[in-house]
């Protein structure tokens, strides 16, 4: 990207790392909490460890688009020793099913956000059933 035009690769690079802090790990922790019915902090006796094994993050070109979607693996450990796993979920290309009224999801995080959002949820249902 910066080869076209200048900077816009740095950008948009910056902004990948910085949405996994300030968008997706967030939403994907408060609609497991929410569906969990569990309190998240840190100093839990169990962990969850949620590790994204494939990202697609769909597209939106006005006439046509795809929902994001992901592959992950989520492994249950004691915060006081990680090696030990209590319990291990995979998620397999579970998509964001965000088609957005008219079209409106342009931006890529958006769409990832949202995957990340209804993947915590759905593992939030399944933790708490």
């Amino acid at each position: 990207m910066n080869t076209k035009e200048p900077g816009t690769g740095d950008k948009w690079a910056k902004e990948w790392i910085d949405n996994r802090k300030e968008k997706f790990e967030p939403k994907f922790i408060e609609m497991f909490a929410k569906e969990s019915k569990l309190i998240v902090g840190n100093d839990s006796k169990y962990t969850l460890v949620f590790k994204v094994t494939a990202l697609e993050p769909g597209y939106n070109v006005g006439v046509k688009k795809r929902d994001a979607a992901m592959d992950a693996v989520a492994y249950l450990v004691e915060t006081s020793n990680k090696d030990k796993v209590l319990a291990k979920v995979t998620i397999t290309r579970h998509g964001s099913g965000n088609s957005m009224f008219r079209g409106a999801a342009f931006d890529a995080g958006t769409r990832i956000t949202e995957v990340y959002a209804r993947t915590g949820a759905k593992l939030g249902k399944f933790v708490k059933k």
